[in-house]
């Protein structure tokens, strides 16, 4: 499946109802630099999930429940929000570089736990 190509900035700016949309349809996305983007993963053993910048006590709730993660979204390599089956959306409460907040500002509308 390929990826919708969505704008941070300039003439095509993506609002955060269409980042919203993309990711709750679980649809693969990116944004022209590669530095935001998110994917669906598919469940079950053999899937390495990349951790980045995650904080230690962060790593263990994300390696806890990694088998049942069928989405994520990356700021350049590392999760801010995640999906988890049968459970719902969740995302990083650590502070990042403005660049990753700017990032995270575009999760607005996704109820996360």
């Amino acid at each position: 499946m390929k990826a919708t190509r969505l704008a941070m900035y300039g003439k095509g700016l993506s609002s955060w109802l269409d980042f919203r949309d993309v990711i709750t349809g679980f649809e693969p996305f990116d944004i022209s630099s590669g530095n935001f983007h998110g994917r669906p993963i598919s469940l079950g053993d053999g899937v390495y999930l990349e951790m980045g910048q995650m904080p230690n006590d962060e790593r263990e709730d994300f390696r806890a429940v990694e088998e049942e993660i069928d989405y994520i979204v990356y700021s350049y390599w590392t999760p801010i929000a995640w999906h988890v089956n049968g459970a719902g959306w969740f995302r990083t409460s650590a502070g990042h570089s403005n660049a990753t907040k700017r990032h995270m500002g575009k999760l607005c509308g996704i109820d996360f736990l």
